[in-house]
């Protein structure tokens, strides 16, 4: 359950459905979110690199055949999903951490890690898979292609988690300035 929560931070907040659905062969992740699937009148396909510290997370023998993520679990993925969260529940309590912990937790997480060290919402609305109308800077304002900004986001959250004194001096003088526009 715990590298599966962070595979899913690794992977920009990404749901567990789409990594249990996910082909993890290539170097490349390209998919849409099964939550939007038929909600939108496009449905928006989110590519990025899988970062190494992702690869790390399932290279010890999680993939099987078509690529996907075996965990040698026969039931159905409600109840996967469930035993997911059940275990990072006692994980929590284990850690002494208070506040309720769901596979959900990570996708906050990374988008909050994200907002902290100045990420623009439309590259972490990308990252997240949210609708494409609040994406509209991802495409007109900026000369990389979504998915490299994507890459660079998602590189820059993991290195703020792995080095957070790295940025301390960016996010104290980002919150002084939102101090002064309030």
């Amino acid at each position: 359950a715990r590298d599966l929560f962070c595979l899913s931070f690794y992977l920009g907040g990404m749901n567990l459905i789409d990594i249990m659905q996910t082909d993890f062969r290539k170097d490349v992740l390209e998919y849409s979110r099964s939550k939007t699937k038929g909600r939108m009148q496009s449905d928006s396909v989110i590519t990025f690199t899988i970062p190494s510290q992702a690869r790390e997370k399932y290279a010890g023998g999680w993939i099987k055949g078509r690529g996907k993520l075996d965990f040698g679990y026969k039931f159905t993925y409600h109840n996967f999903s469930q035993y997911v969260t059940y275990s990072l529940g006692d994980l929590a309590e284990e850690l002494n951490i208070d506040e309720r912990v769901t596979f959900y937790s990570a996708r906050k997480s990374f988008a909050q890690y994200a907002s902290e060290i100045g990420i623009p919402d439309g590259i972490i609305d990308y990252c997240l898979g949210h609708s494409e109308q609040n994406q509209k800077e991802l495409y007109e304002y900026y000369t990389k292609s979504p998915a490299e900004k994507a890459d660079m986001a998602i590189s820059r959250v993991i290195d703020y988690v792995n080095n957070p004194e790295k940025y301390k001096e960016y996010i104290e003088l980002r919150s002084d300035i939102m101090m002064m526009r309030g």
